[in-house]
């Protein structure tokens, strides 16, 4: 099953789709498949109204089609957008927060917007995750060592 987020208005808490910042699904996934599918026709030119349209309200359209019912786990807007990212500096990127979330009772997901928090996350790179103290490079050395560990392909490594 592919894992993705739920998203919705902040202020009035209506659903408006599926988020494509984090997505997580095994290979050859049917509605992984079906989404790509449906890109073919894409109108969208950028940051603009209908980008939203494939993005966003297109897989959660997919979603609620029987045939795809079982192909995805959507998880609540509470487990994706738990972190302000305009807050990146007090909060993902510092060490003072190290018990944040126990990755033990809900795995951290982060909804890292690069075009709006791109100055904070310029700062993200594999010195970082691999020396920084800070709570993201700890939580990503700790996903990093076990998808190693788990990995099927002998002497690959991401880091």
């Amino acid at each position: 099953r592919a894992v993705l987020g739920l998203e919705c208005n902040p202020v009035t808490q209506e659903i408006s789709g599926i988020c494509n910042a984090i997505m997580w699904s095994p290979r050859q996934n049917p509605f992984i498949k079906e989404w790509i599918y449906k890109y073919r026709g894409f109108y969208s030119k950028g940051k603009d109204a209908f980008w939203g349209e494939h993005s966003i309200r297109l897989p959660l359209y997919i979603l609620r089609q029987k045939k795809f019912q079982f192909d995805a786990t959507v998880l609540p807007p509470a487990k994706l957008f738990a972190i302000d990212w305009l807050k990146l500096n007090e909060t993902v990127l510092s060490s003072s927060t190290q018990n944040l979330w126990n990755p033990m009772i809900s795995p951290p997901l982060i909804h890292l917007w690069e075009t709006l928090a791109q100055e904070q996350l310029n700062r993200i790179t594999p010195k970082y995750i691999q020396h920084s103290d800070d709570w993201y490079a700890v939580i990503a050395r700790e996903s990093l060592k076990y998808i190693n560990e788990s990995s099927n392909a002998p002497g690959e490594r991401l880091i």
